[in-house]
């Protein structure tokens, strides 16, 4: 779900956290420029409408991670490096560390993450730490989508997951979840707490 950044208060308190700790605007425009690429053109490469990615461009819209996805692959780079440091690392013997309370701030509909060790680029694996914060599938205007594989631990509340393929799932605190990123899904608490995880997204090549 991208989020709209230009009118409510939810989406005003979302834009100062992402001015803060994530600016995809900028970072967006200068991969795109960096290859020549027009708005039209990426849009046509990425399957991300035009005017989708000028409201990113523009910090009007916080994009989902699907969005994110699509974009990547028409920059024809890895989700990471978009998301992450866009300096260069070392191909091997690379650590990072994200202290509690770090890591950057990315909502996402009704899901808020935090995205670890973001200063290393090119990672194999993006990790998040999830605070859940819907309580149906109704909450979604869609279900995500991910290419690659999503390894997901409960660290509190309980959780409920839905996919295309299976009955819902309920997850309480302590249980692991290993599932194909390609099976449509959401994810929502249940009761008054909001359920949080730590989940680790390994995107395709």
């Amino acid at each position: 779900m991208d989020i709209d950044l230009s009118n409510d208060r939810q989406a005003a308190n979302t834009r100062k956290l992402v001015e803060q700790e994530i600016d995809f605007g900028t970072r967006l425009k200068r991969q795109r420029t960096a290859r020549d690429l027009t708005l039209e053109a990426l849009s046509q490469r990425s399957g991300v409408a035009q005017s989708t990615l000028s409201k990113i461009e523009r910090r009007e819209l916080s994009p989902s991670l699907t969005t994110l996805q699509r974009i990547a692959r028409g920059l024809q780079m890895p989700i990471s490096s978009l998301l992450g440091s866009e300096e260069p690392t070392v191909s091997s013997g690379r650590r990072t560390v994200t202290r509690e309370f770090g890591g950057e701030h990315l909502r996402t509909g009704p899901c808020d993450h935090v995205w670890l060790c973001s200063d290393l680029s090119g990672k194999r694996m993006l990790p998040f730490h999830t605070t859940i914060l819907a309580r149906s599938p109704d909450d979604y205007p869609e279900w995500a989508y991910h290419e690659g594989e999503i390894f997901l631990h409960v660290l509190e509340g309980v959780m409920v997951f839905y996919s295309e393929f299976y009955k819902p799932l309920r997850l309480e605190r302590s249980d692991c979840l290993y599932y194909d990123g390609t099976m449509r899904h959401v994810w929502t608490s249940e009761g008054e707490q909001d359920a949080k995880a730590v989940w680790v997204f390994t995107p395709s090549a």
